[in-house]
Formats: structure tokens, C-alpha cells, sequence
């Protein structure tokens, strides 16, 4: 029995129909506020069941441990807008770090075995590249010093309980599904923006990043959930081997709008503690995950191109931020 926090977002959702797809019991849970319930494995389904429930509500998610004791749980659920977090603190910190915690303690109380927390890039801040999972934490916005501390905290809570862990830190995984934000997720605003004929704009000259093909980092996320020692308190990389600058990818995407000729992009100044260049190691997660690019990122781009293109245009999701104007 496995519980999945963010069932309905994109990674979440991801990994619900994978599990299911290898037999699991499978326990959803997400408030919605940035997942779709289109995401969910069809219901009913006889080895899926969803709970809406915002995991900073106590008293509703002990309800959900209690009726269904996992063994194991996903921790995905995240509001993932880093450029966001420096205008929107407080929200960022209840719904990375205090929703982790509850959902640990929870966890731990329930005897759950272990742990696999989806992490984030973010938490490397400005190190060399390929960052390294040697490296040391050296966030540089409130999204990575959450996703640091909430690391930190999980190695602790384990030390002293005793439940396994593997920490993944997935990098600009993209495809099919992924929600469209206008503060985070750069393939959905570069695709939805050209659908709606609105210029492109990048923020910051020479950004390096390296995408990852859901398709192809998903059977690593499953193999992370195994009751293996070589597993146990592991932080892994896992995401795309080809750095890329966002300049090239907004290029990719526009190639397959051919109609649009001579497309407006808007070279905008790089947002506040934006790292620069930001990609990782694969070594780590080819030899304990088995991770390996079959598709690519040029693939998973062109999935979403046909993807959204067939939806239309969407409405951007906007929330107002309390320290933006």
C-alpha cells in the first residue's frame, strides 16, 4: 500500500498510474490547488483511491493514514514556483516544508517503512556544474531552502525512527499533463504563449538548463520506492544528460509552429538569485535507478506541442502574489 502526496499534479500523477500499473494499492491525496482531477487514474479502480485533503489540515490526513495504513509513502506534493517564492514566502514555507512535516510525522507514527521524497534541483543554489549529489546544500531562494530544510529534516526523523528513505531531486522533468502556470513550468509558458500569440520572454542572457522526458524518468522514480538497501539514504539526481540554454529550447518549441514565422521574443533582465546555469549528474541514477534517455527532451517537446495544440489555448493560472506589485 503506497500513499502519493500530489497524486494530481504532474509528477504525482505520473507515478499513481505507474504504480498502479505494477499491482500497488495506491492512496492519493491533493488539494487540487495545482493538480487536475483529468490526472487521476479513472476511478472507480480497485487498486486507486483519492483523498482531497490540503496536508497542513492534521486532523484529515491522520484520517487518511489511519483508514489505510501505507507502507510506503511518495511525497510529491510541492508548490514548485521558485522564481515565485521570493514574493510569495509564507505560502511557499506552509506548503513545502510544513506539509512535509506533517505528512513525516504522520508517516512515523503510522509505521510507514519508508520515505521517497521528490526533492528539487533548487536546493544545489549557485555550485558548479553538473551538480553533483556530493555537493553541499547551498540554496539561494525560500522554494530551495525549503526543499533543503525538508531534506534535512527527513535524514534526522529517520535517524531517530528507523524508516528507510531515498530522496530523488528530478530537474525540469516535462511532457503531457504538466500545468499550465505563468510562474512556473518554462515548456507550458513557451507552448501555451505562442498559442495565444503572445511573445515569448526570457528572462536572463546564456541560462543553461537540462530537460528531462517524463517518459523517461518515470521507471526511475517507481525503482526509488524499493525496499533496498543499496536505496536506503541515497539522495539521487535524476534528469537530463544534455545542458541546454533556455534560449535554444524556446527555439525547439517555436519549430514546431511553422505558421509562425519571425515569432517576437522579449530578452528580459534575469529575475533576482536566478542561477544561472543549473544541470546535473546522471551517474548515480544510471547505475542505483537504472536511468537512461530513450526519448529525450526534444521528444517530450514535441508531445507537448501536439498536446496542448489539440487542448487550444489555455487561460493562464495567475495567483496574486503578496510581495509583487
Amino acid at each position: 500500500r503506497i500513499l502519493c502526496t500530489g497524486a494530481a499534479g504532474f509528477i504525482g500523477s505520473y507515478i499513481c498510474k505507474g504504480l498502479i500499473t505494477q499491482g500497488h494499492t495506491v492512496i492519493g491525496v491533493d488539494d487540487l490547488s495545482g493538480g487536475a482531477l483529468e490526472n487521476l487514474p479513472k476511478q472507480p479502480h480497485p487498486l486507486f483511491s483519492f483523498y482531497k485533503v490540503d496536508l497542513n489540515h492534521y486532523a484529515d490526513i491522520q484520517e487518511v493514514f489511519a483508514a489505510n495504513r501505507p507502507e510506503i509513502v511518495y511525497h510529491c506534493a510541492s508548490c514548485a514556483r521558485e522564481g515565485a517564492s521570493e514574493f510569495q514566502p509564507r505560502h511557499i514555507t506552509y506548503t513545502n516544508l510544513m506539509a512535509s512535516l506533517t505528512t513525516f510525522e504522520l508517516a512515523i507514527q503510522y509505521g510507514v517503512k519508508k520515505i521517497v521524497f521528490l526533492s528539487s534541483m533548487s536546493v544545489f543554489g549557485d555550485n558548479k556544474t553538473p551538480f553533483d549529489e556530493r555537493f553541499p546544500r547551498r540554496p539561494v531562494d525560500p522554494y530551495g531552502i525549503n526543499k533543503a530544510a525538508t531534506e534535512h529534516c527527513l535524514e534526522v526523523l529517520a535517524e531517530t525512527h528507523g524508516f528507510q528513505w531515498t530522496i530523488l531531486r528530478p530537474h525540469n522533468v516535462i511532457g503531457i499533463a504538466q500545468a499550465v502556470d505563468r510562474y512556473r513550468n518554462v515548456a507550458t509558458i513557451f507552448i501555451n504563449s505562442i498559442l495565444r500569440d503572445e511573445p515569448l520572454c526570457i528572462f536572463g542572457e546564456g541560462h543553461v538548463r537540462a530537460f528531462s522526458n517524463i517518459k523517461d524518468s518515470l521507471l526511475p522514480f517507481l525503482r526509488a520506492a524499493e525496499l533496498d538497501e543499496k536505496l536506503d539514504k541515497q539522495i539521487i539526481n535524476v534528469g537530463g544528460k544534455e545542458p541546454v540554454t533556455v534560449n535554444d529550447f524556446a527555439m525547439e518549441c517555436l519549430k514546431h509552429f511553422p505558421e509562425k514565422h519571425d515569432y517576437p521574443i522579449i530578452q528580459a533582465p534575469a529575475r533576482p538569485h536566478e542561477v544561472k546555469e543549473a544541470w546535473s549528474t546522471t551517474k548515480k541514477s544510471e547505475e542505483l535507478l537504472h536511468y537512461k534517455e530513450t526519448y529525450g527532451w526534444r521528444v517530450a517537446v514535441e508531445d507537448m506541442c501536439d498536446w496542448l495544440r489539440a487542448k487550444g489555448a489555455q487561460k493562464w493560472r495567475v495567483e496574486k502574489l503578496p510581495l509583487l506589485n
